[in-house]
């Protein structure tokens, strides 16, 4: 049985320099705790459907669907597990 006695949850941009410093100032306190980097990420063709809601809602601008669909490929390169 896995039992968490602390989560950390960062959002961040796709960016490995962020998910480094992270790390590095939780890994001191770490001691034998196991330290697992997980992405939660949507599918381009359910980023595309969700952002569309919000410009048609206008929440948005017309650019947020191609912004957003160029970082998923920055997540591609961080050392995480993808879910």
């Amino acid at each position: 049985m896995l039992r968490l006695s602390k989560c950390y949850f960062l959002l961040g941009n796709g960016q490995s320099s962020i998910l480094d410093e992270v790390i590095s100032r939780i890994e001191p306190a770490l001691g034998d705790t196991s330290l697992f980097c997980i992405t939660l990420t949507a599918s381009p063709q359910a980023i595309q459907e969700h952002l569309q809601k919000d410009i048609d809602a206008q929440l948005r601008e017309e650019d947020i669907i191609e912004h957003s669909l160029a970082r998923l490929a920055l997540y591609d390169k961080l050392s995480l597990i993808h879910i």
